[in-house]
């Protein structure tokens, strides 16, 4: 069956002028803040959504961290359902984590990522060589009493996964799926796994920016969804409220929005909001007080200032009622929404090189539209738009990536351009369905007979390195 359509309505409608929320588009493209998409909500009602090409409404887009919210919900399925409580100790469940504390750490310790930890253990837990993420969650010493202070732990959230498939004898995925995401009208979804099955319990969700919306209203109205409480009310309240601090060193900055305090895998916001994040600005920020909800999806350098738009720019502009219908400003936010892009490569010119070049290890081959890279035995074959966007598909061999051989999927939707300034010809990569942006700049002799090349796969793609490397024409 169809999903059922979020309604929609003019911004005035619900109270924002369309003019803030196209203050807010130019303020994230004029700091270089990477959004990809956005959708506003209030009073149940979707009144702005965007995406900057080449990324679109139907695709999702990886979570990152933002996982972990949906883990946090799952567990309070389990516990809704007498499965477990939360003052239940994980030894219970997974065996008991070394150090003088690892017999004191209970659930709500790792819903609250307060584990006794004094460092985050999820490298070394999937380092492990056993290829055990339990076990090599298990062995990083607990060596501080649980609930004494709070440490990033993605680790803690891959437990409540490993814990709530336990107890359901299934995969959290299958128990969102029938419980949170056909009630929500979400589909689509992916979700990766670790070695031995258990869905990443802190990365690894793939969604799109309308299902983050929908799962922030579902919040905001304290698990209900339709008439239905599909959620727990007690839950959403108890997941949602502070009950661990962060500490805030010598210098640390009490304003910004990650030290605050922390839920239940829900991090708590300034201005009486509260969301869930993951890396590279994956949001899902709710506002109780204005009754709205901000999904957005992004590859930003600086998360804490796009929240700082939020909170200068949309925020205030939530008023109360009912405003006056602005038909210049809604024709105005309606073409800049439809004109949202990421910025292109320079073209100062209209033309593909031709043939094929070698060198370093490398073997690059030109054809009109395509560029082919050989590195060992991976070959890329990858669609490329001068001045625009081709999308197309490449495969990644995931065996690089040190973390995880599922951090990545093998097969990337892609969208590619490429641009000249003077005798260097940059080709821009972005993985369209994650943050990632993988860039090649080939700077030409004259002749075109030969090129240095710099290639850079971008900040978060472990195990692929940034390269300098001569190719000639072969």
């Amino acid at each position: 069956m169809k999903d059922k359509a979020l309604p929609t309505v003019t911004p005035e409608a619900v109270g924002i002028p369309s003019a803030a929320i196209s203050k807010f588009v130019d303020a994230i493209d004029e700091r270089k803040l990477g959004l990809h998409s956005f959708m506003l909500m209030r009073h149940g009602k979707v009144c702005a959504s965007g995406w900057w090409a080449p990324y679109a409404a139907g695709w999702t887009h990886t979570m990152y961290s933002l996982t972990k919210s949906f883990s946090s919900t799952t567990m309070g399925f389990a516990v809704s359902d007498g499965l477990v409580t939360t003052t239940d100790f994980v030894s219970k469940y997974i065996g008991t984590p070394t150090g003088p504390y690892g017999d004191e750490m209970t659930i709500e310790h790792l819903l609250t990522m307060s584990t006794g930890h004094e460092t985050d253990p999820t490298m070394e837990m999937c380092k492990d060589p056993s290829g055990d993420w339990v076990k090599g969650f298990l062995n990083q010493p607990v060596t501080a009493k649980p609930g004494s202070l709070f440490v990033y732990n993605s680790g803690a959230s891959h437990m409540l996964s490993v814990i709530a498939q336990q107890v359901f004898g299934r995969p959290i995925y299958d128990v969102l799926q029938e419980r949170l995401f056909e009630p929500l009208g979400i589909s689509g979804i992916k979700w990766e796994r670790d070695p031995a099955g258990h869905n990443c319990g802190g990365w690894g969700l793939h969604l799109k920016t309308e299902d983050i919306a929908r799962f922030g209203q579902m919040l905001l109205q304290k698990g209900m969804w339709e008439g239905a409480q599909v959620v727990p009310r007690e839950w959403v309240e108890r997941a949602t409220s502070c009950w661990v601090m962060q500490s805030v060193g010598a210098g640390g900055d009490a304003s910004n929005d990650w030290v605050q305090g922390y839920g239940y895998q829900f991090w708590m916001c300034r201005n009486d909001a509260f969301r869930g994040d993951g890396a590279f600005g994956q949001y899902c920020i709710v506002m109780p007080k204005q009754d709205a909800v901000l999904a957005m999806t992004s590859g930003t350098p600086d998360m804490q200032a796009v929240l700082d738009c939020v909170w200068n720019i949309l925020q205030p502009a939530m008023g109360e009622g009912v405003l006056a219908d602005d038909a210049c400003q809604q024709k105005a936010l309606r073409l800049r929404l439809n004109m949202l892009q990421l910025p292109r490569p320079a073209n100062a010119r209209y033309a593909w090189p031709k043939g094929e070049y070698a060198g370093d290890g490398m073997r690059v081959a030109f054809e009109p539209g395509w560029m082919s890279v050989t590195e060992g035995i991976e070959v890329q074959r990858i669609a490329v738009g001068l001045d625009q966007w081709v999308a197309g598909w490449i495969g990644l061999d995931v065996s690089r990536v040190p973390t995880s051989p599922l951090a990545i999927a093998p097969l990337q939707r892609t969208a590619t351009s490429a641009g000249w300034d003077g005798n260097t010809l940059t080709v821009r990569m972005h993985l369209t369905e994650t943050p990632t942006v993988m860039e090649w700049q080939f700077a030409f002799d004259a002749n075109m007979k030969n090129a240095d090349v710099v290639y850079n796969p971008g900040p978060n793609m472990a195990g692929f390195e940034k390269k300098s490397f001569r190719i000639q024409q072969a």
